[in-house]
């Protein structure tokens, strides 16, 4: 019987080790160990299986780097203040909107729009009852024409929502929501799928995710 107990706990402390060096690779090609009692990311070279030849030379390829966006030599801004037939869009504090548009500022590439959204912090500021999402997609909207990116507001009534427009030289029209959220987070700027007619869903630019807005598109007010 004592014998029984002792290969019992003997094979109890071998599963147990067996288990901590058990290696797995993501779908991201990254190799990682499991750890019992904790989680965390270690690299696991021995798990990581062997590149062929073509993908040892695209790994040995630094990405092309994004070229900034370089705008006209046309100086001096616009306003454009959200009306449209007798009706105004007001922000969270109950002024009417005004956006500052840019006249130096050009269409970007994908790439060149994505690296902007990556700098800029709209998405991390909290919404509140005074900073709602009409008032982020103005803040954004005036940061990238500021940065030489044209930008369009987009608001529909349908589903009491707000957010942008960019028009890419590259990949066509690019919907994108900044909105954040009460408290204020990061990584809170998503791509839209924006069709009249359709649900308005999007993902997440820089973390996993969809959103589900609930809603039916059935009118756009855009302003550039």
């Amino acid at each position: 019987m004592r014998l029984l107990k002792i290969f019992s706990i003997f094979i109890i402390l071998f599963l147990t080790a067996s288990a901590a060096s058990a290696a797995y690779c993501s779908g991201e090609g990254k190799c990682h160990r499991h750890f019992p009692n904790h989680y965390r990311y270690e690299p696991c070279e021995s798990c990581r299986e062997t590149a062929t030849a073509d993908e040892a030379e695209d790994a040995a390829v630094p990405p092309d780097e994004v070229q900034p966006v370089v705008p006209t030599d046309a100086a001096g801004t616009t306003t454009v203040k959200l009306c449209s037939n007798n009706v105004c869009t007001v922000g969270g504090n109950g002024e009417v909107i005004t956006l500052t548009n840019y006249n130096n500022a050009v269409d970007p590439t994908y790439d060149q729009l994505i690296e902007f959204l990556k700098a800029d912090k709209t998405d991390e500021r909290p919404y509140t009852s005074t900073y709602v999402c009409s008032d982020f997609a103005k803040t954004l909207h005036d940061n990238a024409e500021k940065n030489g990116i044209r930008a369009g507001w987009i608001g529909s009534r349908s589903c009491n929502h707000a957010f942008n427009v960019f028009q890419t030289t590259d990949k066509g029209t690019v919907y994108i929501d900044c909105t954040g959220v009460p408290g204020g987070a990061t990584l809170q700027d998503k791509q839209l799928n924006v069709e009249v007619g359709q649900p308005l869903t999007g993902k997440y630019l820089f973390r996993s995710g969809t959103v589900q807005m609930g809603c039916t598109l059935a009118n756009l007010l855009i302003y550039w």
